[in-house]
């Protein structure tokens, strides 16, 4: 849990320092009566800049400032793109969103709800095969595994063990295990293995919340055996293609766009 609490902390400490450059961008266009749209351009850049400067924990940053009437709107970037430090961070660098794709799969969920495939009240024992989570929630002796719904994986009220952080038997979390061997690949399904079979789930179904990988690890799952498509195609048709998202993908599986960088900028921990 102390691995947890700092990256919590590490988050809360990243969201404060967004904020506070979005508050320093709203009160810069606030001010912006008073002077030229180069002059703000340099402000903002300074900003950014200034950022990546003074925070060693900060390797990049990229910040997007724009007026809701259209009348202003600008864009950049510093700090380094690769550890080697030999490429800058430029607004156009593909960045890893990670669990900013949760949006992405919830939404996706919403979607089917609106189109009247699956309701949230529904128990994914009726959907996932049922060698995929027989006991993947029991506590204190009772198996609540077949109980489970679609609304408990979405408000993170489900219980079920987190795959990613928390430590199994061996005293590492997934992530440490990730670091250790950077070249294994897991599957979905491996992953819901370890919350399963692993780790501890931590209280009845709807008694409480935690946050857990696993809810939308079993939620792609269901979106793919609903809609009998793989999950990036299913964003692509959602999301990527209607919405024109020409530089979003799902790694490790959509195609590539062609763009100018198709390097994602590295992950720094």
């Amino acid at each position: 849990m102390k691995s947890k609490r700092k990256g919590i902390k590490t988050a809360l400490i990243i969201i404060v320092v967004i904020i506070m450059v979005i508050v320093a961008g709203e009160f810069l266009l606030m001010a912006s009566s008073d002077r030229n749209d180069n002059d703000l351009d340099m402000e903002l850049e300074r900003a950014v800049t200034e950022l990546v400067e003074k925070d060693e924990s900060v390797r990049n940053c990229v910040l997007a400032v724009r007026k809701g009437d259209d009348s202003y709107s600008w864009t950049g970037a510093a700090g380094i793109a690769h550890e080697d430090g030999h490429i800058p961070m430029t607004p156009s660098t593909p960045v890893y969103i990670s669990s900013v794709t949760k949006l992405y799969t919830a939404v996706a969920i919403m979607k089917l709800y609106e189109a009247e495939v699956l309701s949230l009240d529904d128990q994914i024992s009726g959907v996932l095969p049922a060698d995929l989570i027989r006991g993947i929630h029991v506590y204190q002796g009772k198996d609540y595994s077949g109980e489970i719904t679609i609304r408990q994986l979405l408000s993170h009220s489900s219980g079920i063990a987190d795959y990613y952080t928390e430590k199994a038997g061996d005293g590492k979390n997934l992530f440490e295990l990730l670091v250790e061997k950077p070249e294994k690949q897991w599957t979905i399904e491996e992953t819901i293995a370890r919350a399963r079979d692993d780790l501890e789930p931590h209280f009845p179904p709807d008694t409480g919340t935690f946050y857990s990988d696993t809810n939308f690890q079993l939620l792609g799952m269901i979106i793919e055996k609903l809609t009998h498509k793989p999950l990036y195609l299913v964003f692509e048709d959602f999301f990527f293609h209607p919405l024109g998202l020409k530089h979003t993908w799902l790694s490790g599986f959509s195609e590539i766009p062609d763009i100018q960088s198709a390097i994602p900028a590295d992950v720094f921990y």
